[in-house]
């Protein structure tokens, strides 16, 4: 009988240090951890016959394993972000670099294809005013016009591509 008393004035006298361990662990642990450490607790404490066998050591050890395996899961997630953070940061200078490149090369692409089109123009209207002195048969009028607008609309496909690719180009680099 005093064998009992004195565990049960043992437990007693450990209730407030286990009060302030829980508060800990409770602080330091998500729920779904803490609902599995509960149900690992009462599954060893039904599997015991005496309901409160672990002594304090026992207790705070298992409080401090608990506390340590959440810290390395904290620091584990801690670098992955801290890498998901810098590729993002990568990332993101490139779309800068992108865009200052676009910025730059839209304005001369529009010139370009607009002082083309106006050379075109120019031979066209200096060929039907000027019919004598700057005499330039039909054909060769067809294959200048024709080969112009090809080269002025496949460089403005391929300059537009480069600087704005599609999801489908971006999937296959």
């Amino acid at each position: 009988m005093s064998k009992k008393s004195d565990k049960t004035s043992e437990v007693e006298n450990l209730l407030p240090d286990l009060k302030k361990l829980r508060q800990i662990a409770e602080a330091q642990l998500s729920s779904s951890e803490l609902a599995n450490l509960e149900e690992t607790e009462i599954a060893e404490r039904k599997e015991q016959s005496d309901p409160v066998s672990l002594t304090q050591s026992e207790l705070i050890n298992l409080l401090s394993d608990t506390e340590n395996t959440s810290r390395q899961k904290a620091e584990q997630e801690i670098e992955t972000l801290k890498i998901k953070n810098k590729e993002l940061a990568y990332k993101l200078e490139q779309l800068r670099k992108l865009d200052t490149t676009r910025d730059s090369y839209i304005p001369r692409l529009f010139w370009l294809i607009v002082s083309w089109l106006v050379t075109v123009v120019v031979f066209i209207a200096l060929a039907a005013t000027l019919g004598e002195r700057f005499n330039l048969s039909d054909n060769v009028l067809i294959a200048f016009i024709t080969s112009t607008t090809v080269s002025v609309l496949g460089l403005f496909v391929i300059v537009a591509r480069w600087l704005f690719p599609s999801s489908n180009d971006k999937d296959n680099k």
